[in-house]
């Protein structure tokens, strides 16, 4: 729509906006985000399609006059329309960001062309960026080593659970995002994942997404292979996790059962074992899924909660199964991360403690239910088990990528960056039940039940922030590696005058 004509439109419209008063403009599940009437976040009110099948251009009014269905995103300060005077913006991220190829595809990038001419502004995304945090410096942040970025607007995007964020913003490296008076962190889109209340200290935040939850740590399992040792079907499994009886207890007693039948040919040699996995991370997920973290992040701030007897129980529990006849040895010569090929394609386990996205990137499936003749058989995927102090309830520990702006910007040019990124990243009107995490799984799960029954429950059921890791401490090393002759209780006392100093370091 041209520019004369939204000027229009917002001469017709301010007079409502500002008797709706400080209303968001919504989020994935259509829910409105609202503000105390003597906030200074900016109106985003506007008039928004319901109908998914309308024109998402141009609609006419009672009067003849086309009318956008798009949020209208007004100055505090002047009432007026932003007018962002041409500034090319960046989102600077660590990986890819394809256009989706859909109908939601389509309504978003003609909303973004609509949005950059009407407040004059262009978008970029640039994938640039290094996974490890290695933004124009943005990893050595915590030791203030940001360069300049010459004149260039930037929002990065950081890989979530970097402990670097969380120092840089006690160092004073990162702007406190809501003193911009821009981003109205209880409006759904910012608020549904929990990362703006991760990185926020003392009320002021640092760091915020808009996505929705990612699902994360879980349990892949082979069909062939389970029905091959057991007897049981991927159905059996999902009706355990439906009906919430997917625990630790019943998942050690089907990993007996899988290496009781183990020895396909009854040569007395092994030839599928339960499980094998990456024993740090599968110590964490243990943690999260009996409602505990070693060293949880709060306003800020590292706490030592290792000793912590959800903690104990959770590693204890991990130690057992690591240690069992049915967890899969790694064979000698090998590399450290053995169990890939040994689930993807060897067929050597049947279960893989993993996130979600490892069937979009390590599984060599890649079509869905037709599995490609490298692998070893077709997957499925369940959250993790529920432990003792879950309350009965699954937990999915998630850890999203963060958004942040340095401090390299004067208050001017953040604001402008605030601005131009909350309006890019705006709900598309017609579309705001839309999950826009489910497009990159759906094209490569094997079975509805995967899709409907584990990623979008772990995406809105029993889920909340992990926190990221504190600096100096990396629990696998600092351990030794889980020797075998020693309990959690005796690993965690050997290590809790190192791991108490580290958290009284990050705080500092």
């Amino acid at each position: 729509m041209k520019r004369k004509l939204f000027r229009k439109l917002m001469a017709a419209s301010l007079a409502t906006a500002m008797v709706v008063g400080m209303a968001g403009c919504g989020g994935n599940d259509g829910e409105s985000g609202s503000s105390d009437s003597g906030s200074t976040q900016p109106s985003d009110s506007g008039s928004q399609s319901a109908d998914s099948g309308s024109d998402a251009s141009d609609v006419a009014d009672q009067g003849g006059e086309d009318v956008s269905p798009y949020p209208v995103f007004t100055d505090p300060a002047t009432g007026a329309p932003y007018d962002l005077g041409g500034r090319e913006f960046t989102y600077y991220t660590w990986f890819e960001i394809a256009p989706e190829e859909s109908a939601y595809g389509d309504a978003q990038a003609e909303y973004r062309a609509w949005a950059e001419e009407t407040y004059n502004f262009k978008m970029s995304v640039d994938p640039s960026g290094d996974w490890a945090g290695n933004f124009q410096n943005l990893g050595d942040l915590a030791v203030g080593g940001l360069e300049s970025v010459n004149n260039e607007y930037r929002a990065y995007l950081v890989p979530g659970g970097q402990g670097a964020v969380m120092a840089a913003m006690k160092e004073g490296l990162l702007w406190d995002i809501s003193s911009l008076g821009v981003i109205d962190f209880t409006e759904h889109r910012y608020a549904v994942n929990g990362v703006s209340d991760l990185y926020a200290m003392g009320g002021d935040v640092y760091g915020f997404s808009t996505d929705i939850p990612e699902p994360r740590a879980g349990i892949w399992f082979n069909k062939q292979l389970l029905e091959q040792t057991t007897g049981m079907t991927a159905d059996d499994l999902y009706d355990l996790q439906q009906n919430n009886q997917w625990t630790w207890e019943k998942f050690e007693e089907i990993c007996q059962k899988i290496y009781e039948g183990g020895d396909v040919d009854n040569d007395g040699v092994q030839d599928i074992y339960a499980l094998a996995g990456n024993s740090g991370s599968f110590q964490t997920y243990a943690c999260i899924s009996n409602n505990c973290e070693m060293f949880p992040a709060v306003d800020g701030l590292f706490t030592y909660n290792a000793e912590d007897p959800a903690v104990i129980e959770a590693t204890d529990w991990f130690l057992k199964i690591m240690r069992s006849d049915y967890w899969y040895p790694q064979p000698e010569g090998t590399e450290w991360d053995y169990f890939y090929p040994a689930f993807d394609d060897e067929g050597k386990i049947v279960f893989l403690p993993e996130e979600a996205y490892h069937i979009t990137g390590r599984l060599s499936a890649q079509t869905g239910t037709e599995a490609n003749a490298s692998n070893a058989g077709e997957y499925g995927f369940l959250m993790f088990p529920i432990g003792p102090k879950a309350n009965g309830q699954f937990i999915n520990g998630y850890s999203d990528n963060v958004v942040v702006i340095p401090k390299c910007y004067n208050e001017e040019e953040a604001r402008s960056i605030a601005i131009a990124y909350n309006i890019w990243s705006a709900a598309i009107p017609g579309f705001e039940d839309y999950n826009t995490r489910l497009g990159s799984y759906e094209p490569h799960v094997f079975d509805d039940r995967m899709l409907n029954e584990t990623l979008v429950r772990m995406m809105s059921e029993g889920a909340f922030v992990k926190s990221p890791g504190c600096p100096g401490i990396s629990v696998g090393e600092d351990t030794g590696w889980w020797p075998a002759d020693q309990t959690a209780t005796q690993m965690i006392e050997a290590c809790a005058t190192k791991w108490k100093s580290a958290v009284e370091d990050a705080n500092k």
